[in-house]
């Protein structure tokens, strides 16, 4: 396409994909329309000019509106149904009720939000068809709610043995925290299996779900900070979760509610940057341990959400990618560094821009590389690297790296585990990567092969959407 889509314009575009039956120009208002869903969902035009297969294009798994909650879907779908421009229209629309519900998973809708939906004087309420629809469906879905939920770890095709082995005096424990296929309001935390990966089961420890936050490992523990509260607004609030029993137990609040903060660790520091609260956030503050405080660091030199950051030992905290004021995504690097002890201790300094502008990527440091993937946009997930080295300046350029096959889940995670870099797929597949040209126990054999790495495939977590990989060090 040759013009920039924006929130402005998104609509008319939309109404005109719809009327000319434009499937390219439908597709490529899906980003932008995901990025501002819910906002978009109130305007009464944009459900009475949608046609019944675009609505189920926008609201299925494929059109990446992973990010959007259930609910959120089935609101959608209801007010698409209350915009038939005529009663003609209002008869066809209810007649793919049941085919447009599919797309939504009614294990992650409440009963309650089902019963005021019935209850409310709409269509879907009004119309025993769509009603019967809509009750059968949750009941089905809602069967094995009070299952205990099991996961299942399983080889992939082309497991490679050996991927893990212990190295030095530090065991690293690696989970996955994933969002739970059962529940709406549960995560699940997974131990992996390291160093077999062979097929396991194991009972999950399941801990509540909070939309929209920041996660990061710090003190041994893992940190919820942030998202959005059960209003769908911003929230300040902060959780420690103790990943072996699932404890959740109260941290002091940040100084500002924040959705979609990015975060990272230091060995003393919790730092969170950005996000956004009704404003796109410059802001950024960091959390001692020792003190139990929280202190306000320099503003980011530019406002965003949705970014990713990465702590780089002996150099400072990278900030990338976003979603910037003026609604695009961002491909701005940027390092805080010095001491944090104070506001005027430390500051930042921008770095080269990315190859690709990326929201909610994943990121890593490894191989004195910050390693970037994914975010870039809805169809071609794409992968790079800039050096950083102690004691700077920093003028390397980002390098495009190999990027495993097959990757069209979105989004990522990505880890460093006992020398091995990690990525895990929204789909639960997680995947390392190699320096060519193979498989190798050494890390001196990466060399200066990083550039030309591959990807193979380790495993399977079944049972959670969405994991990241979380690596927590134990003194063993």
């Amino acid at each position: 396409m040759m013009f920039r889509l924006s929130m402005e314009s998104v609509g008319s575009i939309w109404s005109l994909a719809n009327a000319t039956m434009n499937y390219d120009l439908a597709s490529a208002c899906v980003p932008v329309i995901t990025a501002s869903f819910e906002t978009i969902c109130r305007r009464v035009d944009f459900f009475s000019s949608t046609e019944p297969h675009y609505l189920a294009m926008l609201l299925s798994r494929g059109c990446r509106l992973g990010e959007v909650d259930e609910t959120l879907k089935l609101r959608a779908i209801s007010s698409w149904l209350d915009a038939a421009p005529s009663a003609e229209d209002q008869k066809l629309r209810a007649d793919v009720f049941e085919r447009l519900l599919s797309t939504v998973d009614l294990k992650k809708v409440s009963r309650e939000f089902v019963l005021d939906l019935s209850a409310s004087g709409c269509v879907l309420s009004r119309s025993e068809e769509c009603r019967e629809h809509l009750t059968n469906a949750q009941s089905e879905a809602w069967k094995c709610f009070d299952a205990p939920t099991a996961v299942s770890l399983k080889p992939c095709a082309d497991h490679i043995t050996g991927g893990f082995t212990r190295r030095g005096n530090i065991t690293d424990t690696i989970y996955a925290l994933g969002r739970d296929r059962e529940s709406s309001d549960v995560q699940v935390i997974v131990k992996l299996p390291p160093p077999q990966l062979q097929a396991d089961r194991n009972v999950s420890v399941r801990v509540p779900y909070r939309d929209a936050c920041a996660v990061a490992v710090f003190d041994d523990s893992i940190y919820m900070l942030g998202g959005s509260d059960d209003n769908r607004d911003a929230t300040n609030q902060v959780d420690r979760i103790n990943p072996l029993d699932g404890s959740v137990s109260s941290v002091p609040s940040m100084t500002l509610p924040r959705r979609r903060p990015s975060a990272a660790a230091t060995d003393r520091h919790l730092l969170v940057f950005g996000g956004d609260n009704g404003l796109w956030l410059a802001s950024c503050e960091a959390f001692d341990s020792i003190t139990n405080q929280w202190t306000v660091l320099p503003d980011m030199p530019t406002p965003r959400s949705a970014s990713a950051a990465v702590n780089v030992p002996d150099v400072g905290v990278v900030v990338v990618g976003g979603w910037d004021a003026s609604m695009r995504f961002s491909n701005r690097a940027e390092l805080l560094a010095g001491s944090v002890e104070g506001e005027n201790d430390c500051s930042w300094t921008r770095l080269v821009s990315m190859l690709d502008a990326r929201l909610c990527p994943a990121v890593a440091f490894f191989q004195g590389r910050v390693v970037v993937a994914g975010g870039n946009d809805y169809g071609s997930i794409t992968f790079e690297c800039l050096p950083l080295n102690p004691g700077g300046p920093h003028p390397g350029q980002w390098t495009r790296l190999a990027t495993p096959q097959l990757l069209d889940a979105w989004p990522l995670s990505l880890a460093v585990f006992r020398e091995r870099l990690l990525l895990a797929k929204a789909d639960g597949e997680v995947w390392e990567c190699f320096p060519a040209p193979g498989p190798s126990e050494s890390p001196s054999a990466w060399g200066s092969s990083f550039d030309e790495s591959s990807w193979r495939p380790l495993f399977k977590v079944e049972n959670i959407s969405k994991p990241k990989l979380l690596v927590l060090p134990q003194l063993s």
